[in-house]
């Protein structure tokens, strides 16, 4: 794939600081990144390595006025440059069905296009969205609520009464709703946990 950073900065709603015509054929970490890839500097020692990267452009915030490289100036460069991996890298996702060893509760509510893996278990009164990817061995607790186009990989246990958002990503081994605070800057809301274009690491625990 190839765009040009005008290109990108439209899709991650930012202003290009540099060349626009610039191209841009994937995307690196600063200090891995090579020439044709656009990387993300936060704050600090990040913004220091611009002048050492081998990446063609960055996403910066928007307090960055100048750089030894091109940069699109976002809100938030880490959210744009996660952004930016599902755009190049998209996700292949598996097709849609329920499988045989998978456990459905009580009246669920289950979209179109899901995916649901074997040893799944769902739990009463479970909401989930359309185009959802359940992968094997997710646990979901009563009451939870999975948003669209989320990705929930293996291993993962979403507690009762949870609400995950759209478009939300959430990595092997993860908790989300144990007892506990909430943490991770997330915010608790009449003990529903609200997450929305979210991204989580593996063996992430949110607690509420």
């Amino acid at each position: 794939m190839r765009m040009t950073l005008n290109e990108i900065a439209k899709l991650v709603k930012g202003h290009v600081l540099g060349d626009p015509d610039c191209i841009i054929e994937g995307v690196g970490p600063i200090d891995a990144a090579k020439k044709g890839e656009i990387t993300f500097a936060e704050k600090g020692a990040g913004l220091k390595q611009l002048g050492q990267t081998n990446a063609s452009a960055a996403l910066v915030p928007q307090d960055v006025s100048k750089a030894a490289i091109p940069v699109i100036q976002v809100e938030n460069p880490r959210i744009a440059f996660a952004k930016l991996l599902g755009h190049f890298h998209p996700m292949q996702k598996p097709a849609p069905g329920i499988h045989s060893t998978a456990s459905i509760g009580d009246h669920c509510q289950v979209g179109d296009n899901v995916f649901i893996g074997a040893g799944v278990v769902v739990g009463n009164d479970v909401t989930i969205g359309d185009d959802v990817v359940l992968h094997p061995l997710v646990v979901l607790g009563d009451n939870v609520t999975i948003g669209q186009n989320s990705v929930i990989y293996p291993h993962v246990s979403i507690l009762e009464r949870c609400r995950i958002g759209e478009r939300v990503i959430i990595h092997a081994g993860s908790i989300i709703g144990s007892d506990g605070f909430v943490s991770c800057g997330f915010i608790r809301h009449d003990l529903l946990l609200l997450l929305s274009r979210a991204f989580f690491r593996l063996s992430t625990r949110i607690d509420y």
